[in-house]
């Protein structure tokens, strides 16, 4: 049989649990349990609460409450505070009201507000609860009270004269308020460190009448002083042996001073600086010692092949240019870029140029059908620029022997296609000229062509100076 707790000796009792934890996490981080471990518990010691294992994983549940002794308390609330939550998370809540079983707000107007108070007139009196002190009262009683003593104590306490008054008062001598001695002149005692600087009594210099007209207060070679009388004028200063004195050499009218409004605008202008020109600098490397520097040596320097806004015959004076090239560069302000300084080629003006020049001798035409047409000049070509292009063309022609009527014409080829024809009847010499306008586009490849034909029995006809121009008039991109 068994032996019961109540009989164990002291130190044999065991405890009710297998494993003590200081925490919930602590508890549920341990690890080695086994299934001989289920059902055993563990204290948690932070809330002294007790736990069953129920898995090895390990899994707990709680057998008891927290708090001490794993007691489960049941929160109610009462006399106008009820518990909204529950016995673990309890809420309590008040119930404002002004009847039986609710609380009152801080704010109430019941707090605060006036009220004829209840009859409680015996606290004040002699003896009570709130006893009030004559002392802190004022005004007259309303019945005569007993006098106590006092220093005047007696039937004949009353004095209707200072010497009566003063054969009551033991401790002094009171005197007549027209007694002489509070208002005869007299020596004052030895108190001049109150007036001086941090005493009771400081004057200010600035607070003493105004001095006499003499130098005793001037200051010299042996002792401190105040400033001498100004001497007046506007040229002297004062020396170090206390006199008003001109200044050594007179005084520079002509000087610059750092005070002095409109000086160097007064002075003559130079339109036009040049690298020899000289600035007075401090530098603020040399603790702002004044220096000069040489216009030339001022960042940037004076740029003497600028071209100036305000100055005239700048351009007129520069070597001209007599045959121009589209990839010649002109300098712009661009208007759609704030005025930014950019270059643009001549062709983006006279919108490009071809030009081929060419000189025969002469050919033959045996041909009396005059069907034949002979390429006298062919150009081809890459437009750099789309746009219409303006083109001229040209030669002379002359037949050497045959009819009057013999016929001699030429035609101006652009990309396969015709665009200027002329003929010709006889035997005197001829120019043909052409000019016509054609939309070429950038990047695409362009075929001019001169072409000739005659029709009659001359042996020979002499073709001279022939050319072939082209130049973009407008930016057209539309063919």
């Amino acid at each position: 049989m068994g032996t019961l707790h109540a009989y164990l000796p002291t130190g044999e009792i065991h405890i009710p649990y297998q494993w003590s934890y200081a925490n919930a996490a602590a508890r549920t981080g341990a690890t080695g349990f086994g299934s001989n471990d289920l059902g055993k518990f563990a204290r948690q010691t932070d809330d002294n609460s007790i736990w069953m294992l129920t898995a090895t994983t390990p899994t707990w549940v709680q057998v008891n409450g927290t708090g001490s002794g794993g007691q489960t308390n049941t929160v109610t609330g009462q006399n106008g505070v009820t518990n909204t939550g529950d016995n673990v998370d309890a809420v309590l809540e008040p119930s404002y009201g002004s009847s039986a079983n609710t609380v009152c707000e801080g704010n109430d107007s019941r707090l605060s507000d006036a009220r004829t108070p209840t009859a409680h007139a015996s606290s004040h009196e002699n003896g009570g609860a709130d006893e009030i002190s004559v002392a802190g009262l004022s005004g007259e009683l309303a019945d005569d009270q007993p006098p106590k003593a006092h220093a005047l104590g007696g039937t004949a306490h009353s004095a209707d004269t200072l010497a009566n008054l003063n054969l009551k008062v033991s401790d002094a001598t009171l005197i007549d308020t027209g007694d002489s001695r509070l208002s005869d002149a007299r020596t004052p005692t030895a108190h001049a460190s109150t007036h001086q600087s941090g005493g009771s009594d400081a004057i200010k210099l600035d607070d003493l009448a105004a001095p006499d007209d003499n130098t005793d207060l001037d200051a010299s070679t042996s002792k401190h002083g105040l400033l001498p009388k100004l001497g007046g004028g506007t040229s002297d200063f004062l020396r170090a042996d206390g006199s008003w004195q001109p200044p050594p050499g007179g005084v520079d009218t002509t000087a610059i001073h750092k005070a002095t409004a409109a000086e160097i605008s007064a002075m003559t202008s130079k339109a036009s600086p040049v690298s020899a020109d000289v600035f007075v600098i401090e530098d603020s490397a040399d603790s702002y010692n004044k220096k000069k520097v040489l216009v030339s040596n001022l960042p940037g320097g004076v740029d003497t092949t600028a071209i100036h806004k305000a100055t005239a015959a700048e351009i007129a004076a520069i070597t001209q240019k007599t045959s121009l090239d589209p990839d010649d560069l002109l300098l712009i302000e661009d208007s759609e870029a704030s005025n930014a300084k950019k270059r643009i080629e001549l062709g983006d003006l006279i919108l490009g140029n071809i030009n081929d020049y060419q000189e025969d001798s002469h050919l033959t035409e045996s041909s009396t059908t005059g069907d034949t047409w002979l390429d006298k000049i062919e150009i081809v070509f890459t437009p750099k620029y789309t746009g219409r292009y303006a083109i001229t063309a040209g030669f002379f022609i002359y037949c050497s022997s045959g009819s009057a009527y013999n016929w001699s014409d030429a035609q101006l080829v652009v990309h396969g296609t015709m665009h200027a024809y002329q003929n010709y009847f006889g035997l005197t010499p001829h120019f043909f000229f052409f000019a016509v306008s054609h939309v070429m586009e950038a990047g695409v490849e362009e075929t001019i062509t001169l072409q000739y034909r005659r029709n009659g029995t001359a042996a020979t006809a002499y073709m001279g100076a022939s050319a072939v121009n082209a130049y973009r008039i407008t930016d057209e991109a539309t063919p």
